[in-house]
């Protein structure tokens, strides 16, 4: 698993190995801007290679300049190494009866996932490739005669010393054919993953940061001064997976087919997404909970009924209303978490995404639209404080959803048919709520806001030769 990287080795980023405390710019506590001449406009930041290629100068002029040579500080050019994997599979079916009636069945797996372009090619955009700089009393017609202030910009970076994510899978279950054409299968089917990707910001505060110096800019305050945030992307997340599987089949010899499938899962983690940031980045860790995918309850109706009559098509009404085939699939499904938070940054942190104190009983003796859980059972943690709610603790509105379609084949030819399909979704056409709103203080707090698409029809016709 070779990793990726740029070839004109203009991505640039950040190691708190390379930050010297004494190159750090001098930062104005009035404004947070930073006081020019001073410091290290590259403190921290490095690029793969121990040269620029000739691609990159040709288009770049000016790589000679000391700060494009100061990135280069000797690190490979494809920051990471490289990774070979063992991922070993494992899988077995017994039959206990000897008759194909009951079939114990169980695998495993291990499997891995490379280094993304995700993570390497958006650092283009970090000095000194990129700059920025605000111009004061300045206008369109001579933008030249403001006065620049240079202003610590936020940066994204990737951590060199990543470890390699794993995911491992796994599931043993039974099958048994109760008569013919019907099946019962029970199964236990989990997953875990470990050294998964997600962001932390390096340059946030200790919570009570600004509590503790009030007046002064944030920016001032930063333990890497020179930088705003500073979004690393990490591994070191890890999630896992539990469910008991039920379903159970009946096929008729006619051609139908009626299957039911139930899932009784849950799924815990402390980053959902590769991006997911945490309230506090120097303790990830307490963002443990439940997925933003978790659904603990899942049923799965699906079926295929040829209607039985006027099969032999010889006259014209049998030809147009016969030969039909009706299916569909109804999903009916718990909601899944939500995660509250609040406005603006009551720890002190420079940074948002906060949630809020648990103050009462959120539980109400029946949902609404308008009350879906008690709001007042949440207020705002204290000043200088993060608040006691875990992630990803309530849970939203559940969903049921039909789906039916009706096909028909009409022949043409020997060798060429028309099919027909006649496709409704959300069938009985009633509201279904997805989406609540989070934010303590709000208005709507506490209320469901959306809900999932009307009745829709879809017709199609297809040419088979």
């Amino acid at each position: 698993m070779p990793q990726q990287y740029s070839p004109l080795q203009n991505t640039v980023f950040f190691s708190p190995q390379y930050f010297d405390s004494a190159r750090a710019p001098q930062i104005r506590a009035s404004d947070g801007q930073i006081v020019p001449d001073t410091g290290d406009p590259v403190n921290g930041l490095y690029a793969g290679g121990t040269s620029f290629p000739k691609a990159l100068t040709d288009r770049f002029p000016g790589t000679d300049a000391p700060e494009f040579q100061r990135i280069l500080r000797g690190v490979p050019i494809r920051i990471s190494p490289t990774y070979a994997p063992v991922g070993p599979r494992f899988g077995f079916a017994y039959d206990v009866s000897g008759h194909q009636r009951t079939v114990i069945r169980g695998g495993y797996g291990l499997v891995f996932e490379r280094v993304q372009g995700n993570f390497i090619f958006s650092q283009i955009n970090n000095p000194p490739f990129v700059r920025q700089s605000t111009l004061y009393a300045a206008n369109v017609e001579n933008p030249a005669g403001g006065s620049a202030r240079p202003v610590p910009a936020s940066i994204t970076s990737f951590d060199s010393n990543v470890k390699i994510p794993s995911t491992q899978n796994y599931s043993l279950g039974i099958q048994h054919k109760l008569q013919g054409d019907m099946l019962i299968d029970v199964a236990y089917v989990g997953s875990s993953g470990w050294n998964l990707y997600r962001s932390v910001n390096l340059n946030q505060l200790s919570v009570g940061t600004i509590q503790r110096n009030p007046g002064v800019n944030t920016n001032a305050l930063r333990p890497y001064p020179g930088y705003a945030n500073i979004t690393q992307y990490i591994t070191g997340s890890n999630f896992n997976y539990n469910s008991l599987q039920l379903q159970l089949r009946k096929q008729f010899q006619g051609g139908g087919l009626v299957n039911v499938a139930y899932t009784f899962g849950k799924s815990i983690t402390d980053a959902s997404s590769w991006n997911e940031g945490p309230m506090d980045s120097y303790n990830f860790k307490r963002e443990r909970g439940l997925a933003n995918y978790d659904r603990r309850h899942i049923v799965v109706f699906s079926y295929i009924y040829p209607l039985p009559f006027w099969k032999d098509q010889n006259v014209w009404y049998k030809v147009a209303l016969g030969g039909w085939q009706l299916s569909g699939i109804t999903t009916i499904q718990s909601g899944m978490p939500l995660n509250l938070g609040i406005q603006g940054d009551r720890a002190g942190t420079a940074t948002g995404s906060q949630r809020p104190d648990v103050v009462g009983d959120w539980k109400v003796e029946e949902k609404s639209v308008r009350r879906w859980f008690n709001p007042d059972a949440f207020g705002l943690p204290a000043v200088g404080t993060f608040g006691n709610l875990g992630r990803n603790v309530l849970i939203g509105p559940g969903s049921n959803n039909w789906d039916l379609s009706a096909q028909k084949f009409f022949r043409i030819r020997e060798r060429s048919r028309l099919e027909f399909r006649a496709e409704m979704f959300n069938a009985p056409n009633h509201v279904s709520y997805w989406s609540v709103a989070t934010t303590v203080g709000a208005a709507n707090f506490g209320q469901v806001t959306n809900a999932m698409d009307p009745r829709t029809f879809q017709f199609a016709l297809k040419l088979v030769f």
